[in-house]
């Protein structure tokens, strides 16, 4: 849910979400959104001591260009210029530093913002694109790793791109 996150922020703005330069930036730029992950998440990371000091501070870096980041310094309705307060609760349901807590697929599917899409029948500009989108989906849906609600949960994203 994270990464589904993530994606429809960058599909809303054509931009990524979170542009590290690398992992030690990503988290940094991760953190001046959705501010320090909780102790608890910290005491639970393999790698906590890379990024974090015993206090559970994170290490200061500066990125390639000069900027040091700070964490809860950026808001995440600017990040994406929208306002729409149903939008932004389904971004901020998805990113979650605690996987436990983040929306499942289920509860996305029930979501306000998404049960609000106007439903619209799209016709493919050709039949091969029409044959390639039925049989990825119905090859997605067989696949035993791939269950019903990733799949409609994807039908959702591609609806959304294509609204």
């Amino acid at each position: 849910m994270w990464s589904l996150g993530c994606i429809i922020a960058e599909l809303h703005t054509g931009f990524p979400l979170f542009p590290g330069e690398n992992e030690v930036d990503q988290l940094a730029c991760i953190m001046e959104v959705l501010g320090l992950p909780p102790i608890s998440f910290l005491k639970a990371a393999p790698r906590r001591k890379a990024f974090f000091d015993a206090k559970g501070a994170p290490k200061s870096i500066t990125n390639s260009k000069g900027k040091k980041r700070r964490p809860n310094s950026k808001d995440l309705a600017v990040m994406v210029h929208s306002s729409d307060t149903g939008f932004l609760d389904f971004l901020n349901s998805c990113l979650r530093w605690n996987p436990e807590e983040r929306i499942t697929p289920d509860e996305a599917l029930q979501h306000a913002w998404i049960q609000s899409a106007k439903v619209r029948k799209i016709k493919p500009k050709t039949n091969a694109t029409k044959t390639l989108k039925d049989a990825s989906f119905q090859s997605a849906a067989k696949n035993k790793d791939i269950g019903l609600h990733t799949v409609k949960a994807g039908s959702v994203v591609l609806f959304w791109m294509f609204k």
